[in-house]
């Protein structure tokens, strides 16, 4: 009895689970040529705490928050002809799921889920010249970059 019990308990917290994994997961569909918001040309430099950054970056460090929607968000700067990051730390705050492509608009099959942090390092200076940001249709986020120039 106690291990028909038992079987049937973990039988329903495995359903649970599936269910749980299953409901996350999120397709990407076609869409037609997708409006491009383009960001302000000024970046903003400010000071970096580096009490929460894991060691001290080289180079200049900055900060930036940016709200993205389902329409496709470009981080560029034409001034200087792209964005010329090294590296950069990718936080999504929420409330939905982001999706990000770093130079070309190649959309990756799953987006960085809320709360979760990406470090994409070209490991060469003036690497990365152009960012992509998106949430699925519905979804909004809020990102924070964490900069290396």
């Amino acid at each position: 009895m106690i291990i028909g019990v038992a079987i049937f308990v973990g039988g329903m917290i495995a359903a649970v689970l599936l269910a749980k994994y299953l409901g996350q997961q999120q397709t990407i569909r076609a869409q037609t040529a997708p409006q491009i918001v383009e960001s302000p040309p000024v970046l903003t430099t400010q000071q970096p705490s580096f009490e929460t950054l894991p060691q001290s970056p080289q180079g200049e460090v900055f900060t930036r928050t940016i709200p993205v929607t389902s329409q496709t968000y470009l981080l560029d700067d034409k001034q200087l002809g792209g964005l010329n990051w090294t590296s950069f730390d990718l936080t999504n705050n929420g409330p939905g799921p982001v999706y990000i492509s770093v130079n070309n608009m190649d959309w990756p099959e799953s987006a960085l889920p809320v709360g979760q942090t990406i470090n994409i390092d070209f490991k060469q200076r003036n690497a990365i010249k152009k960012i992509y940001l998106k949430c699925d249709a519905g979804n909004t986020a809020e990102v924070l970059f964490w900069v290396v120039k």
